[in-house]
Formats: C-alpha cells, sequence, structure tokens
C-alpha cells in the first residue's frame, strides 16, 4: 500500500506532516507500534499513533503517505496534522480531516462503487430472467410481478371466494379488475384443479 493518504499543504519543504487513523463508530485510535491495532486513545501515547507522511515529489507541496495495511475494511476517519518539535504531540495543529472507506486492501473509490453496483444489477437481472416465468401448477405460467401481484391483492383483501363455485377471484388495487381465477376441487384440504389468468 502505498500514497493512499494526501494532503496538499500551503507550504513546501519545512514542515513535518503526519496522519492519524481513527475508528469511525468506536473512536478509537490505530496503534502502529508493536503489534498494530486499534486502542482506546491514551495521551501520554500519542507517537504511538501517527503514520510518517513525506511531500511528494519533493517541492510539490503534496504529502502523502501509506494507509496501514493491517486495517481490516471499514471507514476510517484520518487526521492530518502538523508537528510543532521533535515528535508527535497532542498538541499538535489539526490541518484537516477526512474519511476513508478501505476494503482491507485498497481505498473503495466512487468508480468501485459504481462498478459494484453494476455488478448487482446483472446479477439481479439474471435472477428475474431465471425466476420470470413461475409454474404454479406445472401446467401454466405466470410472471413473478404477476405473482408478487397476486400475494398483494390476497394480502390486501382484493380476493373473493364463492363457496357454491368453488371459485377464488383475485382482484387488482382497484378492487374491481380480476387477475387472477382459481376453481378448488370439493375436497377438505381444497386441492386447486383448475385456474385462468387474466
Amino acid at each position: 500500500m502505498a500514497n493512499e493518504i494526501q494532503y496538499r499543504h500551503t507550504t513546501t519543504g519545512a514542515d513535518t506532516i503526519y496522519a492519524v487513523v481513527r475508528k469511525a463508530v468506536t473512536n478509537q485510535y490505530w496503534d502502529t507500534t508493536g503489534s498494530p491495532a486499534f486502542e482506546t486513545l491514551v495521551p501520554a501515547s500519542w507517537t504511538d499513533y501517527d503514520i510518517a507522511m513525506s511531500e511528494t515529489p519533493a517541492s510539490g507541496y503534496t504529502y502523502t503517505g501509506a494507509f496501514p495495511a493491517g486495517i481490516t475494511a471499514g471507514r476510517y476517519n484520518v487526521d492530518i496534522y502538523l508537528r510543532a518539535g521533535g515528535s508527535p504531540a497532542i498538541t499538535d495543529t489539526l490541518l484537516a480531516t477526512g474519511v476513508m472507506d478501505w476494503d482491507g486492501a485498497a481505498e473503495i473509490l466512487p468508480s468501485t462503487i459504481d462498478a459494484t453496483a453494476d455488478a448487482i444489477l446483472v446479477d439481479t437481472n439474471e435472477l428475474q430472467a431465471q425466476f420470470d416465468d413461475v409454474d404454479s401448477t406445472g401446467t401454466e405460467v405466470i410472471t413473478a410481478a404477476k405473482a408478487m401481484e397476486i400475494c398483494l391483492a390476497i394480502l390486501g383483501g382484493n380476493a373473493t371466494f364463492n363457496t357454491n363455485t368453488r371459485v377464488w377471484t383475485i382482484y387488482g388495487r382497484d378492487g374491481s379488475t380480476s387477475l387472477w381465477t382459481v376453481t378448488e376441487s370439493n375436497t377438505v384440504n381444497g386441492t386447486r384443479t383448475a385456474s385462468t389468468k387474466v
């Protein structure tokens, strides 16, 4: 990993800039020493949290640093500080704060999100194609959308059952347009013997 953290500074050459990474949800700080991990802030250990940044290229005003490789996927705050003394201090001037959406190996860019959304859309379309036709009896086919409409009509109370003819009639949202009729046999279990879709 390299250069995921970037900051455009106002001067060149003279200043020492560093970054600190925080968990957005728990506000824990990434300890870069020993076995790196997030921990609750210990002000006396501020020097354990700094991530070095260098001006790249020289005299280019832009400072870059590597987002820590050990951090798992998630959303993180990245704070940029101007070091005042010989080592980082909690009293150093905060220059900027940004957000890093991290997939565990790289920054999640808008182009990555777009590509993922496109892939989901393709998968959804393929799934719809597979379920476009629902064979409800082995002899007839209705679309998944029609099946959903029928379910919603029944749940919405837009269905009637004639006990004499054993016919269910399912109506649309207007309560009068017939979506589907179903004839049941006169049995205890109400086994369906025929249906007509509209």
